[in-house]
């Protein structure tokens, strides 16, 4: 494919709210396959054959819950101006949730901002050890100069076109579109059609804590990967509980 081409990607025929994208290269400077994509983000996590399962925060606390409760990615949303500082504190965390849950834990800052300070932020995350960041993906030029820096970092690009997001080399998307991890937030009834390389969002809100949720999904991912139905889940408290609660929270 060559720049000023228009493209079509294929989608994911088995993600609830699929729907088709074109993307112009018209301001590529060239097209790049993801460094990690789906078998890259497995292969860091650990996980073979389930959904995995992240959630946006803005605090330390709130991520350690998602994490220690079966939660495998955090995202976080507002790193704030001392950055470095709340990168290792994070970093701790998902080091100590590994520790007591035997899982692979995975953070990824926000890194948007002024480029020289995208940049910045970029090199003290990967000096730190870490994997990926998170960068808006209205930020193209940014996107590409990240590449151009020679940063081994994985990119999950929110919003913006995820035709041209794929095409720029990023890995994760928010957008069910082949050869790219798709970020979707999901109905935990949906969750049994949907593609297992997926990386789904989870709602935290729950009367019993942030845990309980993380939980809940977890238990559902267990069953179902074991050949099971939600309805044979349901007989577990923590699920029975969140899809009522679900229920009763729709209009």
């Amino acid at each position: 494919m060559k720049k000023g081409e228009w493209m079509e990607l294929p989608l994911k025929d088995n993600v609830p709210g699929a729907v088709s994208y074109l993307g112009s290269l018209d301001d590529m400077e060239e097209v790049r396959s993801p460094r990690y994509g789906i078998r890259g983000v497995r292969t860091i996590l650990q996980v073979k054959n389930r959904w995995i399962f992240g959630a946006k925060v803005s605090d330390e606390e709130t991520a350690e819950a998602v994490w220690e409760n079966g939660g495998d990615v955090v995202v976080d949303v507002f790193p704030g101006d001392d950055f470095e500082k709340r990168f290792s504190e994070f970093l701790e965390r998902a080091d100590r949730a590994e520790e007591e849950t035997g899982e692979r834990k995975m953070y990824i800052p926000n890194i948007s901002a002024p480029y020289p300070s995208m940049v910045e932020r970029a090199q003290v995350y990967e000096d730190l050890g870490g994997t990926f960041v998170y960068v808006h993906g209205e930020f193209l030029s940014a996107i590409q100069g990240l590449f151009s820096e020679g940063f081994t970092l994985g990119i999950y690009a929110g919003g913006g076109n995820p035709a041209v997001l794929r095409a720029l080399g990023v890995d994760i998307v928010e957008a069910p579109v082949e050869g790219v991890l798709p970020a979707l937030t999901l109905d935990p009834r949906d969750l049994p059609e949907t593609d297992r390389d997926t990386l789904v969002f989870l709602p935290l809100e729950h009367p019993r804590g942030v845990g309980y949720a993380v939980r809940a999904w977890r238990i559902m991912a267990d069953y179902l990967t074991k050949g099971k139905g939600l309805d044979e889940a349901m007989e577990r408290e923590e699920v029975e509980e969140y899809l009522m609660g679900e229920e009763k929270g729709r209009p």
